[in-house]
């Protein structure tokens, strides 16, 4: 639970009007066409755009892991966090950047007006403060903001990549979740490329008004080696005035916890665990509360299936095991929603819940 004493455990709720996010739609609709058909994004940047997951981000890290390993390298990943992140859109760097990318000038015009000559009262426990003027950041609940804060931050890929062409480092991003990615023989020359993208990027970060949580700023060291990785395990990447350890155990990004040898095996392990103890509380509605068969089927399929299956795509290669332990939660599912017997046959089970095997569940999201 947040604590409550503390300022930023609360959530500033945007209320906006109703006619006013029907045209906003059209219009991030419109920038969101113009970005796609022009090609105008880094192509690793995902999140608020169309058919691009988290779980294609976290797909794409281990694809590029496995790549270095295939050309006799290690890999070395620097992870940041962008903190507050639709505020930080500061309005004239954001028409610069348009213009710069050659967005149509009526689109850029529409842009310019929609940030300004805006207003914002503040509510608290039904206390109303005084009308303040708002002249950074686009509104939380836009539906068009998600689209301009991609545009806004597109400029950090070309930056850095133009920079230390020579490293050969990629950038991966999920919304305001970062990934910078190098690869070599030695984690010294790795760690060396890492600071100077760090350096780069906080350079960026100054000129743009954005600011990285250096709290969230985690490093992580790929490698096939499975003995002596001690010495290069201590091994330190300084980001600004901090020094950041490189991860000994699992690091979790974007939901999905990797190791050193990418696996996601205590990933599978902690959804199990999750998703069993969902499946409990979902039990104790039905026997306490009395949730009916038709609720407790619902809460299933929405809420303990998707638990169970986040990431399931990333295991491709091994999902004769990962069908069976998912097979497994759906047929204690299928228990507790008909209230049947263990020994009654999983294929009457699927049938009388209506859920589908796990096979086929699996199959549908690889």
């Amino acid at each position: 639970m947040p604590n409550y004493r503390v300022a930023k455990a609360y959530r500033v709720i945007t209320l906006l009007k109703c006619l006013g996010k029907v045209f906003e739609k059209v219009a991030a609709n419109a920038v969101a066409e113009e970005c796609e058909r022009r090609r105008l994004l880094h192509d690793r940047q995902c999140g608020c755009r169309k058919r691009r997951s988290a779980i294609d981000v976290v797909g794409r890290l281990m694809e590029r892991v496995e790549e270095a390993w295939g050309r006799g390298n290690t890999v070395a990943v620097w992870l940041m966090d962008v903190q507050g992140v639709f505020p930080r859109v500061a309005k004239g760097n954001l028409i610069k950047r348009m213009e710069q990318m050659g967005f149509e000038a009526d689109l850029v015009r529409w842009v310019e007006s929609f940030m300004e000559d805006r207003k914002v009262t503040m509510s608290i426990d039904g206390k109303e403060g005084d009308c303040m003027h708002v002249e950074t950041g686009v509104l939380q609940g836009s539906p068009v903001s998600p689209g301009l804060f991609v545009i806004y931050f597109s400029g950090l890929f070309g930056q850095v990549e133009e920079t230390e062409e020579e490293s050969g480092s990629e950038g991966i991003s999920f919304v305001n979740d970062v990934a910078r990615v190098v690869e070599w023989e030695d984690v010294g020359v790795c760690t060396q490329r890492l600071e100077r993208c760090a350096a780069e990027t906080t350079i960026w970060a100054k000129n743009n008004a954005c600011h990285f949580d250096i709290k969230k700023t985690e490093a992580m060291w790929f490698t096939q080696q499975r003995k002596n990785k001690e010495p290069t395990m201590n091994a330190r990447v300084r980001v600004q005035d901090e020094e950041v350890p490189y991860n000994k155990d699992a690091t979790r990004w974007l939901g999905v916890r990797l190791d050193d040898m990418v696996t996601v095996n205590d990933h599978t392990e902690r959804t199990i665990a999750k998703t069993t103890k969902a499946q409990n509380r979902v039990r104790f509605l039905m026997t306490k509360k009395g949730l009916s068969s038709e609720g407790c089927k619902r809460i299933h399929v929405a809420a303990v299936q998707a638990m169970a299956l986040y990431g399931s795509e990333l295991l491709c290669h091994g999902q004769k095991n990962r069908a069976h332990e998912v097979q497994t939660l759906l047929n204690e599912q299928g228990r507790r929603i008909t209230g049947c017997f263990r020994m009654t046959p999983h294929g009457a089970l699927m049938k009388a819940t209506g859920v589908r095997p796990a096979v086929a569940v699996l199959h549908n999201r690889v």
